[in-house]
């Protein structure tokens, strides 16, 4: 796929489909795919979605000619697409690292408190620390 070939496409009813969605943007050219994006769990629209075109040419004009054009009873915006995608992965990827770094930090923080804790608690009272069930040897 050339550079400059998809779109995105906001606003888009709950109804649009991606047979419907197809269909709208083929007055501007050759449409070699059509997506409406759905929730993984519900199946129902996310309002928004892509057109692919053959050519930047036709991907263009259609830009020009649909944004703010109604669609199915809504006003649609219609933009470039991201070049590299992944818009969702990325924040799940932002996500997923900062439940790392917590985690990490979690560990962290629960290592340091262990060793505060077997230190207090040695340091007042040897013959009361419990290691795996069993009473540490008294020194």
């Amino acid at each position: 796929m050339a550079s400059g070939c998809k779109l995105f496409v906001g606003g888009l009813s709950w109804n649009t489909t991606d047979d419907s969605l197809r269909n709208a943007f083929e007055a501007f050219g050759e449409v070699t795919d059509a997506k409406v994006i759905t929730d993984y769990e519900t199946g129902r629209s996310r309002g928004f979605g892509f057109v692919t075109y053959a050519s930047p040419d036709q991907a263009s004009t259609a830009r020009s000619e649909m944004n703010d054009r109604e669609l199915e009873g809504r006003v649609i915006r219609v933009d470039a697409a991201s070049e590299g995608g992944g818009g969702a992965v990325a924040v799940v990827d932002t996500v997923a690292a900062a439940a790392v770094a917590v985690v990490e930090v979690a560990t962290a923080a629960a290592a340091t408190a262990v060793v505060v804790a077997t230190a207090v608690v040695a340091t007042t009272a040897p013959a009361a620390v419990v290691t795996a069930g069993k009473p540490l040897p008294r020194r």
